[in-house]
């Protein structure tokens, strides 16, 4: 499991390379990015010790584990994002800074 997120947090840190995308793609890109802020803050204490999160909330991080994969591979190929596409990341953006927004509270991680 903390391979997992050690591996997660490596990816999220290559972020970099995420912001070269195309002027279509910059609203997901930014979505993506403060999404990933967010993630990434809690994802650095599971990985140190993820005795002390709930197995439900721990499951929905490895979901969004999946998603930073998934969307991050999407934005940094040359593919031409449609507006459903771009729609759809700003969604997950938005969703995964509202649930993890909450498991740092909750958890008071800072």
């Amino acid at each position: 499991m903390k391979k997992l997120f050690a591996i997660v947090l490596a990816m999220v840190m290559c972020l970099s390379l995420v912001a070269c995308g195309g002027p279509d793609k910059q609203t997901a890109i930014d979505a993506f990015n403060s999404a990933n802020t967010v993630y990434t803050k809690i994802a650095v204490v599971v990985n140190s010790d993820a005795d002390f999160i709930s197995d439900e909330d721990l499951a929905t991080l490895l979901e969004i584990a999946d998603g930073v994969v998934s969307y991050k591979a999407l934005l940094e190929s040359d593919t031409k994002l449609t507006e459903d596409q771009i729609n759809e990341i700003v969604a997950w953006g938005a969703d995964v800074e509202e649930t993890v927004g909450a498991m740092l509270e909750t958890y008071e991680i800072e």
